[in-house]
C-alpha cells in the first residue's frame, strides 16, 4: 500500500521514485528491481521509499491510479472518448505496456478502485482490450496515430464486429 501524503515534497519524492522505477523497469525485471537499484537511479533514501511505499508494486500502482483518476476526469469533456483514450495514454502508454506485461494485478487493483467494484467481468474485458491494443501499439513503436488507433478500435468494436470476433474463436 502507498501511504504519499498530499503534500508538495512527498508528491514530488513519490514522482522520482516512480521515474526510476519506469526507467529501471526498461533494463531489468520488477522481480529483479532492489530498493538500492532506486536509491542509485533517484538519490531518494531508502527511508523517503518506505515512508511513502510499502513496496515496488506500490509504487506503479499509486502513478497508475493517479493518471487514471486524470483520464477519468478529462475524459468528461470529451466527445470522442475511444480517440481520447489513445491520445492520453500514448503519453503514459510505457507505463501501461510495463505493468501489463509484468504485473497485471495492478491494472486490475486500479480499475476495481475506479469503477467502485460495479463489474468484475465488464472490468476485466476493458483491461484485456484496451491493453492489448496499447501493447500491442507500443510494441510496433507506434506506427499508427491516436487518430488512426480510435478508428482501428471503432471498427474492431462495432456491434456488429465484436461478436464475430469473440465467436471465431
Amino acid at each position: 500500500m502507498y501511504h504519499v501524503p498530499n503534500d508538495k515534497r512527498s508528491k514530488s519524492s513519490a514522482f522520482r521514485i516512480y521515474q526510476s522505477v519506469r526507467h529501471i523497469l526498461w533494463e531489468k525485471e520488477l522481480i529483479n528491481i532492489s530498493i538500492l537499484d532506486i536509491y542509485h537511479e533517484s538519490n531518494i533514501a531508502r527511508t523517503t521509499f518506505y515512508r511513502l511505499f510499502d513496496n515496488i508494486n506500490d509504487v506503479l500502482e499509486y502513478q497508475l491510479e493517479i493518471y487514471f483518476n486524470e483520464y477519468m476526469e478529462l475524459r468528461k469533456n470529451e466527445n470522442d472518448k475511444i480517440l481520447f483514450f489513445f491520445n492520453y495514454f500514448d503519453m503514459h502508454s510505457d507505463l501501461i505496456y510495463i505493468i501489463s506485461t509484468q504485473c497485471e494485478h495492478i491494472l486490475y487493483s486500479v480499475m476495481n478502485k475506479i469503477y467502485d467494484n460495479s463489474n468484475e467481468y465488464l472490468i476485466s474485458i476493458k483491461i484485456g482490450i484496451f491493453t492489448s491494443l496499447l501493447c500491442c501499439w507500443v510494441k510496433n513503436k507506434k506506427k499508427e496515430t491516436p487518430f488512426e488507433m480510435s478508428n482501428i478500435t471503432k471498427k474492431l468494436l462495432s456491434s456488429n464486429n465484436i461478436i464475430n470476433i469473440i465467436t471465431e474463436i
